[in-house]
């Protein structure tokens, strides 16, 4: 296994999340160029701006749909039902839960970039023996009623959003804190990598209450993430090999 995954309580919060994280080596542009084999002349290490672009696209992009249905078990579709910005839209999420109802979720997306400090010149042992982040995208997922859909209130108002009837679905919701996290950075022996952070507190919905969600569905909702973090690398992967082939 490539990722850790744990769970636990955030806060005061009384739904159980769950987090997992892993990491990948890479070689920026520059290494790429230079033939600098971070590896020591193992296997070709992964293009940075390759797997930052797949990462991403997985996560806020017409093909996030699409490509769900690679490495997530649970999905059965998806619709963009609002786009406010390149950043910003609003998803309806239809997804399993067996041996529980079938699923769905309103929910918006957003992204939010942030670069990493500038190396210290000061004193440049201070940046020696520690990670130094780079860049970092964060996607949030936040919960959200059809009601406020349909007529977001203020000045900002889309207008009249069309739901579409989730039949026999059971509403489940992203509750804080939901996100994606993509970091590059730099280890403390100067080497490029890039740690995918998955953490998500959700309530199913239904007769599940969080006394019986948290206890019962623990052991579950670890095989599940374990799955699912492996799935994800995969496929990220896979998405690289497949630009490479396209290059040659």
């Amino acid at each position: 296994a490539h990722a850790i995954v744990s769970t636990g309580f955030v806060g005061t919060n009384v739904l159980r999340s769950t987090l997992w994280t892993q990491s990948f080596d890479v070689a920026t542009p520059k290494e790429e160029e230079s033939n600098d084999d971070a590896n020591g002349g193992a296997e070709p290490l992964l293009p940075l701006d390759d797997l930052l672009s797949n990462l991403k696209d997985l996560f806020l992009s017409e093909d996030s749909f699409k490509h769900a249905r690679e490495w997530d078990s649970t999905f059965e579709d998806a619709k963009i039902m609002k786009r406010f910005s390149d950043k910003d839209i609003l998803v309806h999420w239809k997804f399993k839960a067996s041996p529980l109802s079938g699923r769905d979720m309103l929910y918006i997306v957003t992204e939010l970039h942030e670069e990493g400090p500038p190396p210290s010149k000061s004193n440049p042992n201070d940046n020696e023996g520690s990670d130094q982040w780079v860049d970092r995208w964060m996607y949030a997922y936040a919960s959200v009623s059809d009601d406020w859909a349909k007529n977001p209130s203020g000045e900002d108002s889309v207008g009249s959003i069309e739901i579409e009837d989730g039949g026999k679905r059971v509403r489940a919701l992203n509750c804080f804190p939901s996100c994606d996290r993509i970091t590059a950075y730099r280890d403390g022996q100067g080497r490029a990598k890039v740690q995918l952070d998955h953490l998500m507190t959700t309530d199913v919905g239904g007769w599940i209450g969080p006394l019986c969600f948290n206890n019962l569905f623990k052991k579950a909702l670890i095989q599940a993430n374990a799955h699912e973090s492996e799935a994800m690398r995969e496929y990220a992967l896979l998405l690289c090999q497949s630009k490479k082939e396209k290059q040659k």
